[in-house]
């Protein structure tokens, strides 16, 4: 009668044992899922700031673009300014 109570109370401890690592198991699955979702929202993340700051590199580019030409007009038009003055004081 021991025998059978011992084989009772080993295969009552074996399967709590194995809810528990189950029950354990199913946590670290859902931990696990939930981190692949912020990894995949950090990449995307990342991505679009990548792409926007492909685009504010471009926008910077053409700005400068812009004020050297800007530049090289405000000297060319005070450059013309000048000659101009010249003339007018030697008439």
């Amino acid at each position: 009668m021991d025998n059978l109570r011992q084989k009772d109370l080993d295969a009552r401890e074996k399967r709590r044992k194995m809810n528990d690592l189950q029950r354990e198991m199913m946590m670290l699955e859902a931990d696990l899922k939930k981190t692949v979702k912020e990894k995949t929202l950090i990449e995307a993340e990342e991505r679009k700031i990548k792409k926007e700051t492909d685009y504010l590199k471009i926008a910077l580019q053409k700005s400068q673009i812009r004020l050297q030409t800007v530049e090289r007009d405000i000297v060319i038009k005070q450059a013309e300014i000048n000659r101009l003055k010249k003339q007018v004081n030697s008439l």
